[in-house]
Parts: structure tokens; sequence; C-alpha cells
């Protein structure tokens, strides 16, 4: 588990593109592998509000990005040097000297501090119209099982994915009224369905495009809390890599029971990852690749 503390550039929010041929590949490493993540149900006991995260399991892509009492955004690993998020996230002008802290299930590992934010060039703020983003970090992050980054899908076809998860931090009472009475966050992880467009434009009003619709499998309302920037992550069935298929921008009216989350489609901006990425020297190519768009070992 990793505990990155990153100083955050207001300033340095645009985005230049550079020729990828000039410039050298960051490693992927093995994406998407988490030996511990399973697309079954927990044998712990469930909550009303999703499954706990057990000990033994690990979203080890999975980034928290916060100061010491405020939530910024969520994320996703998707190189040594890069995490992937929600550019709604980074609306606010923030002081360039606030820290700001990267944590995967909330351990200290590693101190970094963050060199660029890369927003979309064609946010727009009101509609959350292409709500993507990229953070750059100012050295690379060291991988281990715990930390591993996230595979990048390379097929449009949103049926081919089978098991799709996306988590959430909640804080509940640990302990009891009369013995030790604490609060405590826990990771907790819940089995979506994606939803057909069609089905989502009934519930959810003002849909833009390449953005997706998943509804918990459960019918939980807390499908509408999850929070920006957290990623939505598939697997195909046939083999044992993780996706991530969406990024969540925002939720629908969660006064309603089983509300579904508007995600951003990650495959309609891989052509701008890889440009955006190239810009900084340090340009994130999908590598390992078989023929039918699954990344191979």
């Amino acid at each position: 588990m990793l505990l990155l503390v990153l100083l955050f550039l207001a300033s340095s929010m645009k985005v230049c593109y550079a020729k990828l041929s000039t410039l050298p590949t960051v490693p992927i490493s093995s994406c998407g592998l988490s030996p511990k993540f399973r697309a079954t149900s927990w044998t712990v006991p469930r909550l009303k509000e999703g499954t706990p995260a057990s000990a033994s399991e690990t979203l080890p892509w999975q980034v928290s990005i916060q100061t010491k009492d405020k939530l910024i955004c969520r994320g996703a690993i998707l190189s040594s040097w890069w995490i992937l998020s929600a550019a709604r996230c980074f609306m606010e002008d923030l002081s360039s000297d606030l820290p700001i802290v990267v944590s995967l299930h909330g351990k200290p590992s590693e101190k970094k501090k963050l060199d660029r934010v890369i927003i979309h060039e064609d946010f727009n703020s009101t509609s959350l119209r292409n709500n993507i983003a990229l953070i750059l970090l100012d050295s690379p992050i060291n991988f281990s099982e715990k930390t591993t980054p996230i595979c990048l899908p390379l097929l449009q076809d949103l049926s081919i994915w089978q098991n799709c998860w996306v988590a959430t931090w909640k804080t509940i009472m640990a302990g009891t009224a009369f013995s030790n009475p604490r609060l405590t966050n826990i990771l907790t992880k819940i089995e979506v369905t994606l939803l057909d467009r069609d089905i989502c434009s009934k519930e959810i009003q003002g849909l833009t495009e390449n953005v997706l619709c998943a509804i918990s499998k459960e019918g939980m309302e807390e499908t509408c809390k999850v929070e920006s920037g957290s990623p939505l992550v598939c697997d195909s069935g046939s083999n044992m890599k993780w996706f991530v298929v969406g990024i969540a921008s925002w939720g629908g009216n969660c006064d309603q029971e089983a509300s579904p989350t508007v995600y951003t489609v990650v495959f309609s901006y891989l052509d701008w990852i890889q440009r955006a990425t190239a810009q900084e020297g340090k340009p994130f190519i999908p590598e390992g690749v078989d023929d039918i768009g699954s990344y191979t070992e």
C-alpha cells in the first residue's frame, strides 16, 4: 500500500502534443493483475451499503487523492508515472503549496511530489463533457503485489465485459456504544451492471457523448455516491487481467433507490492519453497486446 504526498502546481494545467516516435516509452509492467482481487462475492458478511474489502484482498490500482482533512478525488494508476482521474476534481483554484496526499488503502509506503495535472482541453465544467484528467508524478511509483497499474481497454464493445466493480470508501462506527466506539474508514467494493444508454437516458437527463452508466447489481443506492475519479474496472472472463472501462464522473439522484452513476468512457480517450502523456516526455503506450485487443503476459 502506497502513500504519495504530492505538490499540486495549479499553473501547470495545460496540454501540448508531441510526436510519439521521438520519445521513449514507459513500461506498463503487469497491468491489471491482482491475485487477490476476486470477481465473486466476498466471504465476509455483506453490509447493506456494499461489501467491505477483506484484509486478504487488494485493489492495487485504486488511488485516493486527498489533503489531511479533505478528499480531492479518486483515481487509478496507469503506469509508474501516470494516474488517471476526473477533471472536475481540479476545477477549484488550489494553492500552489497545498500538500495533496495520494494513497492506496491508506498505509504509507512512499512519498512523491506531483509534477503536473493535465485536464482535457475540451472539458466543460457545466455539462461535465470530457471529464477526464491525468496526473504526472515527479518520480516513478515502485510497483509490488499491492501496487500495480490497471490496464486500458483496447476494444470499444462494452458487451465483452463479464464482471464489473467499483470501489468507494465508507465511514462506519467501529466497536459499540459501550465498548470503544470510534469512526473508521473501510474500502467497499460494489458489483455493478453496465446499462444500455437508452435505459440510462430515461433515468438521467442530459447525458453527453462518451459516457456510460452503471448500477449496483444488488440495487443499492450506494452507487450514486461513488466519488469522482473512481475507476470502474471490468474483466472479459477470458484472462486474469482487469481493465479501467470508466472513470466516475457524476451520480444520479441519491434520493432514488439504485440510481445510476455516470462514467467517462476511457476507450474514447486512448488517443488523448497517448498524446497528452507524450507531450510530457513520458508517453503511455500499451504494450503486450494480442490479436483480440487484450493485454498478454
